[in-house]
C-alpha cells in the first residue's frame, strides 16, 4: 500500500522473528500466489490464525497526483523496456484488464508473467526509498482513512482467529475481544504469541467475533438496522 508499510512489517517480523520460530507461517507475497474465492476459503479453513492490518490509506488526494508522481517514479526504475510498457498499460484499468485477458497473451507465458511480474515491480520497487522520497513530508489525510475490510470478515466468518495491528476498524471489532491486538511495533509480541498459542483463548476470541458478527453484521442484520434509523428519521 502506497506510504504504508505496516503490512510488509507485519509479515518480515512473523518470517523473521526468533519469537515467531514455533508457529508454522505460510506468508506469500505478489500476483502469482493470489488465491480467488474458494481457495482462499480452503486456504483460510486450514489455518489457525492470520495476520493482518487496517485496509486503507493515511494518504488521499483529489486528483491522483500522488500516484501519478509514484508512478512516473517507478517507470524511470524499470530498465526493461517491456516491462515499462506494462506500467503504463496498468496506469488504464481497462487495457490492463484486456492484456490479462488477451488469448494472445494467455497462450505466450513469458508475455503473460510478464504483465503480472510488472505488478509485483511496482508494488515493491525500493519501498523505503518511496517512503522517504514520497511521504516522509507529506502531510496525512485530515480524517481517519483506515478501515475495515473483507478479509477480517472471512476470517471471522470461517472462525479464523486475526492477530490485528491495533487500529479502529470501523468502531466494529473490539481488540483482545474479538482479535488479538498488535502494537504497530511489536512491543507486545510475547504477549500476543502467548495469547494466540493458548487454545482456549484463541477458541474464544473465534467464538465471539462469529457470534458478534453473526448476530449485527450480515447483509439482513444491517439491511434491518438502516430500515429502522430511515423509519426513526421520517
Amino acid at each position: 500500500m502506497l506510504g504504508d508499510n505496516e503490512r510488509n512489517n507485519l509479515f518480515n517480523f512473523f518470517l523473521e522473528s526468533e519469537l515467531t520460530n514455533r508457529l508454522v507461517t505460510d506468508i506469500k507475497v505478489g500476483p502469482e500466489h493470489k488465491l480467488h474465492r474458494r481457495g482462499w476459503a480452503g486456504f483460510l479453513n486450514k489455518c489457525k490464525g492470520t495476520i493482518a492490518n487496517e485496509s486503507g490509506s493515511w494518504y488521499l488526494d483529489l486528483d491522483d497526483s500522488i500516484v501519478t508522481e509514484v508512478r512516473e517514479w517507478a517507470l524511470s526504475k524499470i530498465s526493461s523496456k517491456r516491462y515499462a510498457v506494462m506500467m503504463k498499460i496498468r496506469s488504464h484499468i481497462p487495457l490492463w484488464i484486456l492484456a490479462l485477458l488477451w488469448p494472445i497473451a494467455k497462450s505466450n507465458k513469458s508475455l503473460y508473467y510478464g504483465v503480472k511480474k510488472s505488478l509485483s515491480l511496482y508494488n515493491g520497487l525500493h519501498e523505503e526509498e518511496l517512503i522517504q522520497r514520497f511521504y516522509k513530508n507529506r502531510d496525512k489525510a485530515p480524517v481517519y482513512a483506515k478501515c475495515i475490510s473483507s478479509r477480517h470478515f472471512d476470517a471471522i466468518g470461517t472462525k479464523t482467529c486475526q492477530i490485528l495491528i491495533c487500529g479502529k476498524y470501523n468502531d466494529i471489532l473490539i481488540p483482545d475481544e474479538h482479535y488479538i491486538a498488535m502494537e504497530p511495533d511489536f512491543s507486545n509480541a510475547v504477549t500476543v504469541i502467548r495469547k494466540f498459542t493458548d487454545v482456549e483463548y484463541r477458541k474464544n476470541i473465534v467464538d465471539r467475533a462469529y457470534e458478534y458478527v453473526r448476530s449485527h453484521h450480515t447483509y439482513s442484520a444491517r439491511t434491518k438496522e438502516i430500515s429502522l434509523l430511515v423509519r426513526s428519521v421520517t
